[in-house]
C-alpha cells in the first residue's frame, strides 16, 4: 500500500544493531535533500529511536486542522517523524507486539508527509514483526542494507536480505560485499 503524497521509498535495514544503519539512512536523507528533492525520513525502531539525536530535533508534532494526522518535524531540510517524538526519550519503550503494531501503524499511515520525492525508513535491526509489516504494508522502491565486516554480522545481513527479498521485489546492484 502506498504512503500518501511518498513518491519513492528507500528502506535502511541490518541484521545487527550498532553497524551504522540510522547514520546511513541520516546521510541519504540530507545527500537528497542536498538535491533539491523533497525528502523525509522514517525512524521504524520504536524500542530505539536515533533519528531525533541525528537530527538535532525534540519537542513533539502537531496536529493537522482535523487533528486526524501528524505533522512531522522538519531540520536540515528533511521532514522526519520518530517515536521518539512522541515517547519520553529517557524512558524506555516497553511494549508487547500489539502496541508496537498500533505505532508503527500511525507511523506509517497517520502522518501528513505532504508530497515526497523520497522516503527513508530508518528499519529497526533483525528481521521481526515491524519488518515484516513494512514489507507487507509499504511499497519500497528500494533497500540498502548496512553491515559490518565480521562473519557474524555479515550472515545475519544475508538472512535479513533473504526474509525482505520473501516479500519485496527488488532489482538493485550490489554495491559491496
Amino acid at each position: 500500500m502506498p504512503i500518501a503524497g511518498v513518491k519513492n521509498v528507500i528502506a535502511v535495514a541490518s541484521g545487527k544493531g550498532g553497524v551504522g544503519k540510522s547514520t546511513t539512512a541520516v546521510n541519504i536523507a540530507m545527500a537528497a535533500a542536498g538535491m533539491k528533492k523533497k525528502v523525509g525520513i522514517l525512524d521504524a525502531d520504536i524500542f530505539g529511536p536515533s533519528i531525533p539525536k541525528l537530527m538535532n530535533l525534540k519537542g513533539e508534532p502537531d496536529l493537522t486542522e482535523k487533528g486526524d494526522r501528524l505533522i512531522p518535524l522538519i531540520n536540515y531540510g528533511v521532514k522526519c517523524m520518530s517515536m521518539g517524538f512522541l515517547v519520553d526519550q529517557e524512558a524506555p519503550v516497553v511494549w508487547r507486539g500489539l502496541m508496537v503494531m498500533k505505532a508503527l501503524q500511525q507511523l506509517l499511515h497517520q502522518v501528513d508527509w505532504g508530497q515526497l520525492d523520497l522516503l527513508v525508513i530508518d528499519m529497526p535491526p533483525g528481521t521481526g514483526d515491524v519488518q515484516l509489516t513494512i514489507s507487507q504494508q509499504v511499497v519500497v522502491d528500494g533497500a540498502v542494507i548496512i553491515s559490518t565486516p565480521q562473519d557474524i554480522a555479515l550472515i545475519d545481513a544475508v538472512k535479513g536480505l533473504g526474509t525482505r527479498s520473501k516479500h519485496v521485489t527488488l532489482h538493485l546492484p550490489q554495491l559491496s560485499t
